[in-house]
């Protein structure tokens, strides 16, 4: 009965979309309703957002940059290894250390990759190292095997292959520049490109990550799913 309406409230609200729409295709709501809906309420949602930055301009934006998701994606032209990955997490802090200049304990959520596991010694190495850096407690938080779809960010992936679907992605200015075009909230994302050069396979040695090991704060029950890094001066 007030399907359409739901799919009206779905599209202007920052709820999932998506979720609306499996749930009006699992109802059989009428395609043509479904269609006007989704033309007026994602019309009107968009329609919004640019009157107000175009009426009140860098105030509005910088309004919602703080107080919705803001998506940065990095692009590497190298290997992606866990000093590529930590590379990126400081690049993202650098830029938007002001934003957040307010919190002291950085929550990060990741998947079960080898490259950023809790047990990889080289990507520990330099958590506890942009923890001391930054004077950030961090906290890693990793989604059990298989659960990545619960993770936000899949999300993006999802967007930003049907947003460049049938491109030839033949050049990292083409990449880039695809991109910068996707929108994620009704927001460009920032995209960034790091050029450096990565090796594969680096590793601390056991007697040396025993040092480290003593800065991981491991969760009794879940040692491996999430740790605690305190920041200590750097000297």
């Amino acid at each position: 009965k007030y399907g359409a309406w739901a799919v009206v409230i779905g599209a202007i609200t920052p709820v999932p979309y998506k979720a609306f729409t499996i749930i009006a295709g699992v109802l059989s709501l009428e395609l043509k309703k479904f269609v006007l809906a989704s033309i007026i309420g994602r019309g009107f949602r968009f329609l919004s957002i640019g009157i107000l930055v175009y009426w009140y301009g860098e105030e509005v934006k910088s309004f919602m940059e703080d107080n919705f998701q803001l998506l940065t994606v990095l692009f590497g032209t190298s290997r992606e290894t866990s000093d590529f990955i930590a590379d990126c997490l400081q690049q993202w802090w650098d830029t938007n250390q002001d934003r957040y200049a307010h919190i002291q304990q950085l929550v990060i959520n990741l998947d079960n990759g080898p490259e950023n596991a809790s047990f990889r010694t080289q990507f520990m190495h330099r958590m506890v190292e942009f923890a001391d850096y930054n004077n950030l407690e961090i906290v890693l938080v990793y989604y059990p095997p298989y659960h990545s779809k619960y993770n936000p960010i899949e999300r993006c992936w999802g967007i930003l292959e049907a947003h460049w679907n049938g491109t030839l992605l033949n050049t990292r200015e083409t990449v880039l520049q695809w991109a910068r075009t996707m929108t994620w909230k009704g927001i460009h994302p920032v995209v960034e490109l790091l050029e450096r050069v990565y090796e594969k396979g680096i590793r601390i040695a056991k007697k040396a990550f025993r040092q480290i090991e003593k800065r991981l704060k491991r969760n009794d029950e879940l040692p491996k799913y999430s740790v605690t890094i305190q920041p200590q001066s750097v000297s």
